[in-house]
């Protein structure tokens, strides 16, 4: 069973800068960027999200921990009006395949229930078969596809 534990803002400074190093690396996979041009976009993409002073009141940010307080992950949601967008789900690898994205995208439903959300909505990489599995596990179907061609 996962719990969720706010993220402060000496973690969100570790967090963040890895998650633009993950989300890089993730565009270079996907065949359209060169490393270098992946991470400028990445920085581009997550530049001005949480101010100086670590506020943002539509995100909430997470530290993943397991039943043994371990942490095994983030979570970054985001709040809009009749929707909780899912930003970001990360699960170190030595914790994936255990039960834990499927009791998080559970807690995450019960999160949008308080909320008094109508949708839960995420973006997940093409190429991101694990994220993928995971989501149609927890009954999220694609509305649209959003595609890229080089030129």
């Amino acid at each position: 069973m996962v719990k969720l534990e706010q993220m402060t803002k000496k973690t969100y400074g570790k967090f963040i800068k890895k998650s633009i190093k993950r989300f890089a690396k993730s565009l270079v996979k996907s065949g359209f960027y060169d490393k270098n041009d992946a991470l400028v976009s990445a920085k581009k993409m997550y530049a001005g999200n949480i101010d100086k002073d670590f506020k943002n009141p539509k995100f909430d940010l997470y530290i993943i921990k397991n039943e043994k307080d371990k942490k095994i992950g983030y979570l970054w949601l985001a709040k809009e009006k009749r929707l909780l967008f899912i930003r970001e789900i990360y699960i170190r690898k030595k914790y994936r395949y255990q039960g834990y994205g499927s009791d998080l995208m559970e807690k995450i439903d019960s999160i949008a229930k308080v909320l008094q959300v109508k949708r839960i909505g995420l973006a997940v990489m093409n190429h991101n078969d694990i994220a993928k599995a995971l989501y149609e596990k927890a009954g999220v179907g694609v509305i649209s596809e959003y595609r890229m061609k080089k030129v």
